[in-house]
């Protein structure tokens, strides 16, 4: 498999980064805009870090997308997460999709295929809608275990699975490593290809 084009994710987890010095090690950022909260949290939140990862690398000209760590439930939460995006994206520019970023084990994890599929159709159609590419951010287990393939077949896959040669799915987007290292960072981030 072709490794495809380099590039970070980063949330408020990452400081101190020397953008430019990054972005020369990179093809492209996608950076969370928001959260919704852990455990039992249901509260919306924007990423601490956003508006100064977004303003770093559009000095330097990088392409990015951005990502939602969602905790949805329902389809009518779901549409509720997506509104909040767009909310926080308004007036942006991307290249790279806006992803609902789907591992909540509290919450969604509880829900059928079925249903949980259904919730990540009604973020990504709202997010499509506004005018922007929608995909998922999904680890290969929950893509075998918990998702129906059939539902979100047209949807864009960002598939975390480390250690491997190859991912256990084929996406659009692997991220291949926790613990990547890049100049103008300090600390572990996390690396993908993009195809």
């Amino acid at each position: 498999m072709s490794r495809g084009t380099k590039g970070g994710d980063i949330s408020t987890h990452n400081v101190k980064i020397d953008y430019a010095n990054m972005a020369r090690q990179i093809d492209y950022a996608i950076i969370r805009c928001g959260f919704t909260g852990y455990g039992a949290g249901k509260s919306l939140n924007k990423d601490a870090q956003f508006e100064n990862h977004y303003a770093g690398f559009s000095k330097q000209g990088l392409p990015m997308g951005v990502y939602y760590y969602s905790c949805a439930a329902t389809v009518a939460e779901a549409i509720k997460e997506a509104n909040y995006v767009l909310s926080l994206i308004k007036d942006k520019q991307f290249s790279y999709p806006i992803y609902m970023d789907v591992e909540d084990s509290y919450h969604m994890q509880k829900l059928s295929k079925k249903e949980l599929s259904e919730v990540v159709l009604a973020f990504c159609r709202i997010i499509e809608n506004a005018g922007y590419y929608a995909g998922i951010y999904v680890n290969t287990y929950w893509w075998n275990n918990e998702i129906d393939q059939t539902i979100l077949a047209d949807i864009d896959k960002w598939v975390a699975h480390y250690k491997v040669q190859t991912p256990g799915v084929q996406g659009d987007m692997w991220q291949y490593t926790e613990n990547g290292k890049l100049n103008g960072h300090t600390g572990d981030l996390d690396l993908n290809y993009c195809y």
